[in-house]
C-alpha cells in the first residue's frame, strides 16, 4: 500500500468544530494520518459524501442536526463502501444496539483515545481488505473470461466432467460428437459418449476417479457420437477446478491413419537419381563401328590411331542412325600436308 493510500479520507459529523477538532488530533496523536471535512447539516453531508467518498464516517451519537440513521441512508445511497463509526460518551446496552441497528459498523468510546484508535485502525484495514478482494474478483472474472474465449477457440475437443457429469465442453467437442449446443449435453453422463465395448472399462475409471485415484494421462477408446457412429479416440486426462469445484478436464483426440503417397512421376528420373550405363536410353550404334575413312590414310599410324571404335551408351550421342554421322558435326577444313582427306 502506497503512504497516499495510508491515509484516511474522514468526515466527522458533529454540531461544533471543536468536538470535531479533539478526535482528529486523537487520531494524529496515535499515529494515524487523516485528512478531515465536516458535515453539520444535510446538504453538506450529501455534497461530502457524493464529491469527496471518505472511508470513514465518524458519527457523534449526540449530534442534534443529523442523526445516525440519516447518515447511514445517505452512506448508503451512493452505492460505495463507507465505514460508519458511532462515537458515543456514555454508552449502554441500548446504545450499543440501537448504533448497529442505525447502520454502524462500529462503536468508539469517545472518551478513551486508545479505543477510537484501536476501532479506527481496525475498519480502515477491513475496508481497504474489501476493496482488495473486489479488485481481485474483478481480475478473476476478466482471466475467466479470457480462459472462456481460449478455450472454444481451441481446435481440441475439451470437456469439463464432475463426478462423470458434462459441466462444461468448447465447439470442438459439440461438434466431433454431432451437437449443436452446450444445452445438449448439458448434465449427460460422459458414459453416453463412449461406445459400448469400453463402456465397463470407462465405468471402472470413473469409480477410481471418485474415490481420489489419479486419471491416466491417456486412454486409447472407441468413442460413440450422437448419432450412434463410432470412432477411435485417445483421452487424455488433467484434474482441473469449475467453479470452484474438482473435476476433470479430458480431450477428446480421433485417432487418424496418415498414408504417405509417393507423387513422383514414374517415367522420369529423380534429379538425385545417378546417371549409369543401365539407366541411359540404347545408343543406336550399340556393336562396334568405325568412321568412313578415306583411303589417303594410306599407312600413317597416327591417322589410323584416329579412328574412333564406338561402343557407347547414353543421351547427346553424336551420330544419328540414317547416316553414321551427326548433322552438326562437319568436315574439318583441308590443309596443305594433312594425312586426311574427307570426301
Amino acid at each position: 500500500m502506497s503512504k497516499q493510500d495510508n491515509v484516511i479520507k474522514l468526515l466527522l459529523i458533529e454540531d461544533s468544530v471543536e468536538e470535531a477538532e479533539q478526535l482528529i488530533s486523537m487520531l494524529r496523536n496515535g499515529g494515524i494520518a487523516v485528512r478531515p471535512a465536516r458535515a453539520a447539516n444535510a446538504a453538506e453531508l450529501e455534497t461530502q459524501v457524493a464529491k469527496h467518498t471518505p472511508d470513514l464516517i465518524l458519527a457523534n451519537l449526540a449530534a442534534r442536526t443529523l442523526k445516525l440513521a440519516e447518515v447511514a441512508a445517505t452512506a448508503n445511497r451512493t452505492g460505495k463502501d463507507i465505514a460508519i463509526i458511532a462515537v458515543a460518551t456514555n454508552v449502554n446496552e441500548d446504545t450499543i444496539v440501537g448504533a448497529f441497528q442505525d447502520g454502524a459498523r462500529a462503536l468508539a468510546l469517545r472518551h478513551r483515545a486508545e479505543h477510537v484508535q484501536a476501532v479506527v485502525r481496525r475498519e480502515f484495514e477491513s475496508l481497504n481488505m474489501r476493496r482488495s478482494v473486489r479488485r481481485l474478483e474483478t481480475s478473476l472474472r476478466e482471466t475467466e473470461r479470457r480462459c472462456d474465449a481460449l478455450l472454444d477457440s481451441s481446435r481440441d475437443p475439451i470437456a469439463y466432467v464432475h463426478e462423470g457429469m458434462h459441466v462444461r465442453a468448447n465447439k470442438a467437442y459439440l461438434e466431433i460428437f454431432g451437437f449443436e449446443d452446450f444445452e445438449e449435453i448439458q448434465g449427460m453422463s460422459i458414459l453416453d459418449m463412449i461406445a459400448p465395448d469400453d463402456a465397463d472399462d470407462f465405468k471402472s475409471l470413473l469409480r477410481r476417479l471418485s474415490k481420489g485415484e489419479k486419471p491416466p494421462q491417456k486412454l486409447n477408446l472407441k468413442a460413440q457420437r450422437g448419432d450412434g457412429t463410432t470412432f477411435d479416440a485417445t483421452m487424455e486426462f488433467a484434474e482441473a477446478s469449475y467453479e470452484g469445484e474438482p473435476c476433470q478436464q479430458i480431450i477428446f483426440r480421433q485417432q487418424t491413419v496418415s498414408v504417405e503417397l509417393d507423387v513422383r512421376p514414374r517415367s522420369r528420373l529423380s534429379a538425385t537419381t545417378p546417371m549409369t550405363s543401365a539407366s541411359m536410353p540404347p545408343c543406336p550404334f550399340q556393336s562396334a563401328t568405325r568412321l568412313p575413312v578415306a583411303s589417303s590414310f594410306g599407312n600413317n599410324s597416327s591417322a589410323r590411331r584416329a579412328l574412333i571404335r564406338t561402343r557407347r551408351g547414353g543421351s547427346g550421342w553424336p551420330f544419328s542412325a540414317q547416316t553414321g554421322l551427326s548433322r552438326s558435326l562437319k568436315p574439318l577444313p583441308r590443309s596443305s600436308g594433312s594425312p586426311m582427306d574427307w570426301r
